[in-house]
């Protein structure tokens, strides 16, 4: 299941959209997602089950359970590591991460971090 919803008139001018996800894994299949290039930053809940990709160095690396993920010019495949998974993610308007929360977009691009090392306490 895949849903969008709009935010309200006064979130517009820094969200694109709300999204969310479920998944689940019929008889143990492994589940792939393919995270295209994009020029909007989202932050991302796992609210069930996780995500796995493939590092730099080739190591299985799992995916953090809230955190940002910044604008991109290549893309990621992502594995389901669960048999159930769930994802509900804002997806912002490019100018939003520096506007909310004081980081140039730059800092993220073709990165993700999670919500602490990305916003502090």
């Amino acid at each position: 299941m895949y849903q969008i919803a709009q935010p309200a008139e006064e979130l517009k001018k820094y969200i694109d959209y709300f999204w969310m996800g479920e998944q689940e894994r019929p008889d143990h299949q492994v589940l792939s997602h393919h995270a295209v290039a994009s020029s909007k930053l989202e932050c991302q809940f796992h609210y069930r089950g996780e995500y796995a990709t493939t590092g730099l160095s080739g190591q299985r690396e799992v995916t953090f359970q809230a955190g940002l993920y910044g604008q991109g010019n290549t893309y990621k495949q992502y594995f389901s590591t669960r048999e159930k998974t769930s994802i509900f993610s804002v997806r912002f308007h490019p100018l939003a991460a520096i506007t909310l929360f004081d980081l140039p977009a730059s800092e993220l691009t073709n990165q993700n971090a999670d919500i602490l090392t990305a916003l502090g306490q």
